[in-house]
């Protein structure tokens, strides 16, 4: 698969690293069972000069330098890139100002994750620039989540661990213990959940120490652009569409499309409500069709718009023993010849590669603009038939 390159400013530090490397390779492998992971490019910078432009002050130096770096990412290949660090997020907006390279902020997908946990109130761990300072809380709040930091003096405690220990590797039992520490403190104070906001510190507080959820930032800004970079692979063109797998990218897209009340009405709510869910809906019945079957639904792009308009695909009904075709497009595309045009294609795609002579329709009798597509494809109605788990539908054969 052609996916983007990923471009990865590093050694900040080189612990860190590791883990946005190592997270992102193994999700991929996880959700597709193949090694076809994005390409990654490392740019490891020198970070004593980092740590002495952050301690004179010169925030200045600190961004030019990360784009210069970023810069240097986008020559050798790379199309979007991150930070693996949230401090220097402090310089974030300056620094995508002078790079060349797309880059991706560390607290988007955090801040996802919180709201769609439903969390408002969340302690905050970090160094004591991230902790100290308004960039980190104030983005926060501008999202309806309010932070909790420590005492000044516990984030010097934290401090000091994540920058003498943490990024050299050194990982202590008396350090795990005044992290627990600080964090039952803030959960007195309210604190529902934990933001892990230094990427070293998954690597010494883990879940099962911790009676707060944790909100581990290095794997959630890796797991982001894991999938920003994965294209899902082509399997079908028409003069007018492009049919490919989808990604755990499109799942702004399937959450609009499966809250459309056509789709609800014709189809049925499944019940997602946010970019999580449709994540995991992507995960658990479109990835792992394509691992079991071969195929599935595929996202639909329109070749000019660039974007996906809609869904088709070759299901397979393992209590039916049964191949059906299944389709569904935004409101804005219907009635353009869309529908047809895919699943013409599918049908076909399915007959001659797969070997499938006997594909299926299933839609309800109220649903009268699907059976008349159905009908156009070649199928007729041929009464009513179970589909477990939801019911009655009519079939189309």
């Amino acid at each position: 698969m052609d996916h983007r390159k990923i471009g990865i400013i590093g050694g900040l530090s080189p612990e860190s690293t590791i883990s946005y490397y190592q997270h992102i390779t193994r999700r991929y492998v996880a959700a597709y069972g193949d090694d076809s992971y994005p390409e990654i490019l490392i740019y490891s910078v020198n970070l004593q000069k980092y740590h002495d432009w952050r301690d004179q002050g010169r925030w200045d130096l600190i961004s030019a330098a990360l784009a210069e770096a970023a810069n240097r990412l986008s020559d050798a290949g790379a199309e979007f890139g991150l930070i693996a660090t949230n401090t220097l997020h402090k310089v974030f907006d300056s620094a995508q100002e002078q790079s060349r390279l797309p880059l991706l902020h560390i607290l988007d997908p955090v801040i996802e994750a919180i709201q769609t946990s439903g969390y408002n109130r969340v302690a905050l761990l970090g160094t004591r620039f991230t902790m100290g300072e308004d960039f980190y809380l104030s983005h926060l709040q501008r999202h309806g989540v309010h932070g909790l930091v420590p005492s000044t003096a516990d984030q010097q405690r934290i401090h000091d661990i994540i920058v003498t220990e943490l990024t050299r590797g050194v990982l202590t039992e008396a350090s795990r213990a005044v992290f627990l520490d600080v964090i039952g403190k803030l959960a007195k104070e309210g604190a529902q959940a934990v933001i892990l906001g230094c990427t070293e510190i998954p690597l010494l507080v883990r879940p099962a120490d911790c009676s707060l959820p944790l909100f581990d930032t290095a794997a959630l800004h890796a797991e982001a652009a894991l999938w920003q970079a994965v294209r899902g692979q082509t399997q079908i063109e028409t003069p007018r569409l492009k049919l490919r797998q989808a990604t755990l990218g499109d799942a702004p897209f399937l959450l609009e499309l499966t809250r459309d009340p056509q789709y609800i009405a014709n189809i049925r709510d499944t019940g997602l409500r946010h970019p999580q869910d449709a994540r995991d809906y992507l995960e658990r019945v479109y990835l792992a069709s394509y691992r079991q079957h071969g195929h599935g639904l595929w996202m639909v792009e329109h070749k000019t718009a660039g974007t996906p308009i809609g869904i088709c695909g070759l299901l397979y009904r393992e209590a039916m023993q049964e191949t059906d075709i299944g389709y569904a497009f935004l409101p804005a595309w219907h009635g353009q010849g869309y529908a047809f045009e895919a699943a013409q294609a599918c049908m076909q795609w399915g007959r001659t590669t797969l070997g499938k002579q006997r594909i299926i329709g299933l839609c309800s009798p109220e649903n009268q603009a699907s059976a008349r597509l159905l009908k156009k494809l070649g199928l007729n109605f041929q009464g009513m038939t179970a589909m477990p788990p939801h019911g009655q539908t009519g079939l189309f054969v």
